[in-house]
């Protein structure tokens, strides 16, 4: 989804067009021994490895110490993280992936914007203003 937005710096990714192959030619394999293939597209927020990138998530509160204190976009930057989603999952289905879960549990990224430990936002994109 996002470079960014990985549990670890080994985690496979489809956040960039020369990842679409490899994971091309795995769809491909399922497809052909008869099973559907399908994706989940995750983004770890706050959670994410601490590698080069500053990680992303609804507020700027460090969820643990070795982690450190994550980025808060603006709401201007969230576009490019809902654009990043979209554009992983048009890279999926081009791809050759049938089904696409987003990961929305587990204290990542999306379910960063719904807690009320990860969340202080006073915006739109505020826990308390989300719709239901």
């Amino acid at each position: 989804m996002e470079s960014r937005g990985r549990i670890s710096g080994n985690d496979l990714g489809i956040w960039c067009d020369d990842q679409q192959e490899g994971l091309s030619r795995i769809a491909e394999l399922v497809t052909r021994l008869g099973s559907v293939p399908a994706i989940q597209l995750a983004h770890a927020g706050a959670k994410a490895w601490p590698g080069t990138e500053r990680p992303v998530a609804p507020s700027a509160v460090a969820l643990w110490e070795r982690h450190g204190v994550p980025e808060e976009p603006a709401l201007g930057e969230l576009d490019a993280v809902v654009q990043a989603f979209v554009n992983a999952a048009q890279r999926a289905i081009a791809a050759g992936y049938q089904v696409i879960e987003l990961h929305a549990a587990h204290g990542y990224l999306l379910h960063q914007f719904l807690s009320p430990l990860a969340n202080f936002r006073q915006d739109e994109f505020g826990r308390l203003n989300l719709p239901a």
